[in-house]
């Protein structure tokens, strides 16, 4: 998990990580988390705030992209899922994403 964020993701996810990025991939890969964190600098007075979940359809998948800001922190999230029946528990997935840092 990142540092200051509680995600509700459980065991069954495989956590792949990246040099900027993490991605979760469910078992049966039909939901694909990707998760990447910017930093602002710490003394400055920038106004960071969260955009609201957008879900579109892209290619082969839906995607929920939205972002959520905590501290000097910007989450953002993109969120790959290829059954539709899946829209609510996605939106309330990326609803349940906490910053939890100081």
């Amino acid at each position: 998990m990142p540092p200051n964020w509680q995600l509700p993701i459980d065991d069954t996810y495989l956590a792949i990580y990246n040099d900027d990025s993490i991605q979760y991939v469910s078992e049966d890969e039909s939901i694909i988390i990707f998760i990447s964190i910017i930093k602002g600098a710490e003394n400055t007075n920038h106004i960071l705030t969260n955009t609201p979940p957008s879900i579109a359809f892209s290619e082969d998948s839906w995607l929920l992209k939205g972002t959520k800001t905590g501290g000097q922190e910007i989450l953002v999230c993109v969120i790959s899922f290829s059954k539709e029946s899946d829209t609510q528990m996605v939106k309330e997935l990326f609803a349940s994403i906490v910053y939890i840092g100081n």
